[in-house]
């Protein structure tokens, strides 16, 4: 579903996207920092998890293939394992999802979760 925000965050961030200084030289700066840092966390776990991943080159998310955890190399054996992340409370999305064109492989989300929430979250034992 894609809308617009409502009137009230609408005139908040016209003020602070009109402030062309602060927007290039505080918010933009920031922000892509915090990107790379939450980016450089997920491929540091993945790396030391043995977890094959397409390396992102900007953007919000990391490809990673778990098909090394699946029981089974199929769409089931898919699903079964994103039943397990979700029993763990761990919600990225599934290759079927996305289209992938293999079983295994999800998406996840880095940037819109706190650096915290995002060391719980590879804190978690996946065999």
């Amino acid at each position: 579903m894609f809308h617009q925000p409502n009137c009230v965050t609408q005139f908040i961030m016209r003020h602070f996207l009109d402030d062309k200084d602060w927007f290039e030289q505080i918010y933009l700066p920031e922000n892509l920092c915090r990107l790379k840092s939450a980016r450089d966390r997920i491929i540091s776990f993945l790396e030391s998890q043995g977890i094959p991943y397409v390396r992102p080159r900007a953007g919000f998310y990391i490809l990673a293939d778990f098909s090394k955890f699946m029981d089974e190399q199929s769409i089931e054996g898919e699903r079964r394992l994103c039943e397990r992340f979700i029993r763990k409370k761990v919600l990225i999305n599934s290759g079927e999802e996305i289209k992938a064109p293999k079983s295994g492989w999800f998406r996840i989300v880095f940037s819109s979760i706190s650096p915290s929430t995002l060391e719980k979250c590879i804190q978690i034992n996946f065999n």
